[in-house]
């Protein structure tokens, strides 16, 4: 403003210089919109400054006159707020490089407002569970539905009871684009924050969180939810039932090793103790006194070795040096062998109830095999990009390798986890997060939330009339409870406790066979 360029201003002169007569002097048709006392200043007058013959001549933003080097000198401009439904008022002014605050900017405007009751408001949403979702074609007794008794959900019943205790009449028109609202792309706001700016809507309600970016072209209430950044990740399937399940923490080739090993222990301490003297002795019990017995038959020998591998002990043992050898290496064996398969047991319980393979965001962090992503063009994708995080950052930039890791919509994320095989997670509100969750019974929310103090509010363009009062009912309806009534009637968290449930008595049923 203080010093444009020297060829755009001989570029306007020349222009102006150019006009017909007529043309240049015809203001008929802005005396309307222009004071009265503003007068239509030939191209003479400038070019008479410049060329020295006058110092100058008055103007809007003061005395026209212009420095030796052809810059303008001594003009003063005001700096107005202007409000969407409100009359134009001065805060500023700007004068040869100086900047005078001449009233602090509040967004409590005073000023010219329209009743709330003498119109019907246009109220932008987007179409998601359990915020916003459209009825069946009919109702019950098969008559069409038509206007606002097409949606229900949560979005539709709050915004039911803001009218009703306002007092206005309202319109739900899903957002156009489906998006949330992003000014990525062209410094060009899309979605339902667009709509607002553009003025295409008086009122946002939705799932539609509260940033410092959005903040500075649109007016949130006081959040009516406090939500966070989560992870959803694809349950893992409880294990089948199976009655050999107990001979899972060994494979196949130890078992059949240490059967092999059990049969071969127990013929050679059979054949030792047939070639060793020692284990021939007299039969007290018999009626003949010259007999001669042996305790390890074969099937004492194989019943010596198996009470030695349970570690349960026998009533018979070797008297041999050969034959207490033989035992010595079983027993060292059986101590190997009982050892592994205890710990090996426990660590395969304990695989049974992790739940899944990442247990955090640090996790996914550190990893490339499992790819996550958000949502296009909304807060989540921002607060990557713009954290200073290292993690986050660290995210943002695979997520950025990986364009095609972002969904559109929430339910194309979470549809993608639930046909994923446990190769992508979905990072996403904690409150949609809980909902789906409770839904399909299929997805879990992993590790805490990545970004707590996060809250969704009701937007509303720059200025406008209701900003105040919604502000103040959203405030009344979290302290008399109907907020924390709709999420209960919306969030219902007892359809998956009997699928937990079953599976946990299946999983001890297995445990108990073991």
């Amino acid at each position: 403003l203080r010093r444009p360029d020297d060829r755009r201003v001989l570029g306007l002169l020349q222009a102006h210089q150019k006009l017909t007569p007529q043309r240049r002097n015809s203001r008929d048709h802005k005396e309307a919109c222009m004071p009265p006392e503003t007068p239509a200043f030939p191209a003479e007058n400038i070019t008479a400054v410049f060329k020295g013959r006058v110092s100058g001549f008055p103007g809007v933003t003061g005395w026209v006159q212009f420095d030796q080097a052809g810059y303008r000198e001594n003009y003063r401009v005001q700096g107005i707020e202007a409000g969407v439904r409100s009359e134009l008022q001065p805060i500023s002014i700007w004068s040869n490089g100086q900047f005078l605050l001449t009233r602090n900017y509040s967004k409590s405007r005073k000023g010219f407002h329209l009743p709330f009751s003498n119109r019907t408001r246009i109220v932008t949403s987007i179409l998601g569970e359990p915020f916003l979702m459209v009825r069946q074609n009919s109702s019950l007794d098969g008559t069409p539905l038509v206007g606002n008794d097409r949606f229900v959900g949560f979005c539709a019943d709050l915004i039911k009871l803001l009218a009703k205790d306002i007092g206005f009449d309202y319109v739900i028109k899903p957002v156009a684009d489906g998006k949330y609202g992003d000014d990525s792309v062209n410094d060009t706001w899309n979605g339902m924050i667009g709509e607002l700016y553009r003025l295409e809507a008086d009122i946002a309600v939705a799932p539609l969180t509260i940033t410092s970016k959005r903040e500075k072209v649109v007016d949130f209430s006081t959040p009516y939810m406090e939500v966070g950044l989560s992870i959803m990740f694809l349950k893992p399937t409880n294990p089948e039932s199976d009655q050999f399940g107990f001979m899972k923490p060994l494979s196949k080739e130890i078992w059949m090793c240490i059967a092999f090993a059990y049969l071969g222990v127990s013929v050679v301490l059979f054949v030792v103790s047939r070639f060793s003297p020692y284990e021939w002795h007299l039969n007290q019990e018999s009626d003949k006194a010259d007999k001669v017995t042996n305790d390890f038959s074969i099937f004492n020998s194989l019943w010596f070795t198996l009470s030695a591998f349970m570690q349960q002990g026998g009533d018979i043992s070797p008297r041999s040096l050969s034959g207490r050898i033989v035992g010595s290496v079983w027993w060292f064996f059986t101590l190997i062998i009982v050892s592994s398969y205890t710990a090996n047991l426990a660590a395969f319980l304990t695989v049974e109830r992790m739940s899944t393979p990442i247990q955090s965001y640090e996790d996914l962090a550190k990893q490339t095999k499992i790819k996550y992503g958000v949502v296009n063009a909304g807060s989540s994708k921002e607060f990557f990009r713009n954290s200073s995080v290292q993690e986050f950052r660290r995210m943002w930039q695979f997520m950025e390798a990986n364009p095609n890791v972002f969904v559109n919509t929430v339910k194309e994320g979470v549809d993608r986890v639930l046909n994923s095989n446990n190769d992508y997670a979905f990072l996403l509100e904690s409150t949609m997060n809980e909902y789906y969750s409770q839904e399909n019974c299929r997805t879990i929310k992993v590790g805490s939330n990545l970004d707590s103090g996060r809250g969704y509010g009701i937007a509303t363009p720059s200025g406008s009339d209701l900003r105040e009062i919604i502000n103040l009912k959203v405030l009344q309806f979290k302290e008399k409870g109907e907020i924390t009534r709709l999420k209960s009637t919306w969030w219902d968290a007892s359809k998956c406790q009997d699928q937990n449930q079953d599976s946990k008595v299946c999983l001890l049923k297995n445990r108990d066979f073991i």
